[in-house]
């Protein structure tokens, strides 16, 4: 950091004289720019230079109210007292110089463009630290607002942690535990997803805690994890339906009445299948039969209701209810000539109202999404718990067998359905084992057959490989520690991290009322 220019320096300048070695330190900015002037180029050469004095600085200020209590409590007092006699709250002006002595700190600081140059280039963790606490400051509060403000508010708190120097301690920590988590993934068999999420539970706390240690511990059946799932499905489904339903008011509403054209020509295709130059297919006549005496039934019926978007699609579902849901998939001929008829009273509908494109779109890729769901992870109401669960448990390995992360996407849809504690209990379930998952025992059981063999060598030290390697090798060991370590971070996101600014902000005022023009 540059040495400060005194007031007896200018004055021997003014002077033409030498310069003396003491005096009070000059710190209006206008007077330094013309003394010793700073360009934006130089701020960032000084600013790394300084740096690990800045940064000290800045820890200094967090620590100094636990190693000086008295001189931060008398300082904040007379700051305190000095602020009330500006403001005629009390009487007197005797400690009015170290209310003075804050303002002038900041007015240096920040309240020219040559006093922040100043600033950042000889304490650049202190600026940091300043402007952090100002982008977070109001997040909280501002984020209650709706729309924009409360958007805006979210950025500005991501950006305020974004320029916090405590990060630079922080940061470094939390990498180590993703590194921790895929180490520790590897050794117990769980896998590195649900030690992450056994540690994102305790951070959340409340009913994500409790559901992942519900199932730790073992203090909940594992079988409420494929019910929890098939009753989401269920939600889902209903979802789907009432979604359906009330799109669907448009259509019914809908009075134009809808040509029979494309149908006929479905029939004429049908019968082209079914006939080959007057030779019949027996096995297809009887479905070909039901096609053309429903279409047929639909042309003689009131065109008011019948004909409409809302009749054609009561024709749509009973060509599938009545034909084509009965027939088996193998029977390809059969299934091809209904659902050519089906497409065909389908593609009617939505090419005279296209309202209903959007709603059978939309339903759709819910029923689409749920019959997936249903084959790849939790199989039908009445399907077998143990083949449910194990799919749903498979969340956890991220590989060939879970598609590489299609099946936690489906879970993940089953939580916004209605089971929002799924994944936390799948992983619970997943490290509620003492002994290693998987190949994961072979490779522990190895680890201590080495161990043990260098004790019986006589190598002593071997003894403190053997507690480590179980208790790395333990699903439940490892998961504890997880989510214990969730649970302090979670209070240090409530209380540490605002403690620390706080502590650093009343750490510094000792300093600024002790020697209120000093060069910042």
């Amino acid at each position: 950091m540059a040495t400060p220019v005194t007031d007896a320096a200018l004055l021997a300048e003014l002077n033409g004289s030498a310069a003396p070695t003491t005096g009070t330190p000059v710190t209006d900015p206008a007077v330094l720019a013309e003394l010793d002037p700073i360009s934006w180029s130089d701020v960032p050469g000084r600013a790394l230079m300084n740096a690990p004095s800045s940064l000290g600085n800045f820890v200094s200020d967090i620590v100094q109210p636990i190693l000086h209590p008295i001189d931060t409590a008398t300082a904040i007092k007379n700051v305190g007292q000095g602020y009330l006699e500006k403001g005629g709250l009390i009487s007197g002006d005797e400690h009015t110089q170290y209310a003075d002595a804050v303002n002038q700190y900041f007015a240096n600081r920040y309240g020219s463009t040559e006093g922040f140059k100043r600033a950042l280039a000889d304490d650049p963790a202190g600026v940091f630290g300043d402007i952090s606490t100002v982008l977070t400051g109001g997040e909280t509060a501002l984020a209650r607002l709706p729309g924009l403000a409360g958007k805006a508010a979210k950025v500005a708190g991501a950006a305020g942690r974004f320029v916090d120097p405590l990060n630079l301690v922080t940061k470094p920590a939390a990498g180590a535990v993703k590194m921790a988590d895929y180490a520790l993934g590897v050794t117990t068999g769980a896998g590195p997803d649900a030690i992450a999420a056994a540690r994102q539970a305790g951070r959340e706390g409340g009913a994500a805690s409790e559901a992942l240690t519900s199932q730790m511990r073992r203090n909940a059946p594992i079988d409420e994890i494929v019910t929890d799932a098939r009753a989401a499905a269920d939600q889902m489904k209903r979802d789907a339906q009432a979604a359906y339903q009330r799109e669907m008011a448009a259509t019914r509403a809908n009075p134009a009445q809808l040509q029979f054209n494309d149908i006929d020509a479905a029939v004429n295709r049908i019968d082209n299948i079914v006939n080959y130059h007057g030779r019949p297919r027996q096995e297809l006549l009887p479905i070909r039969d039901k096609l053309v005496d429903l279409v047929n039934e639909w042309k003689g019926r009131d065109p008011a209701f019948f004909h409409t978007p809302a009749g054609f699609d009561e024709l749509k579902k009973v060509v599938y209810e009545d034909v084509l849901g009965k027939i088996p998939f193998e029977d390809k001929a059969a299934r091809k000539i209904a659902g050519d008829l089906y497409d065909a009273v389908k593609g009617t509908i939505v090419k005279q109202d296209p309202t209903y494109a959007k709603t059978m779109a939309n339903y759709e890729k819910y029923s689409t999404a749920l019959r997936e769901i249903e084959r790849t992870l939790i199989g039908k109401p009445n399907a077998p718990v143990d083949a449910a669960l194990r799919k749903l448990t498979s969340i956890m390995r991220n590989n060939v067998n879970t598609n590489f992360g299609k099946r936690a996407d489906m879970v993940r849809q089953l939580e916004a359905a209605g089971a929002p504690q799924l994944t936390d209990k799948i992983a619970g379930a997943s490290l509620n084992s003492l002994a290693p998952r998987g190949l994961a025992q072979v490779a522990s059981g190895v680890e201590l057959f080495h161990a043990l063999g260098d004790l019986a060598s006589g190598h002593v030290g071997s003894l403190a490989l053997i507690p480590a390697t179980l208790a790395a090798g333990s699903p439940r060991l490892v998961g504890e520690g997880s989510h214990a370590l969730g649970v302090a971070q979670r209070y240090m996101d409530q209380f540490g991290y605002p403690a620390l600014e706080a502590s650093r902000q009343i750490g510094r005022v000792p300093r600024l009322y002790v020697s209120p023009n000093r060069d910042q």
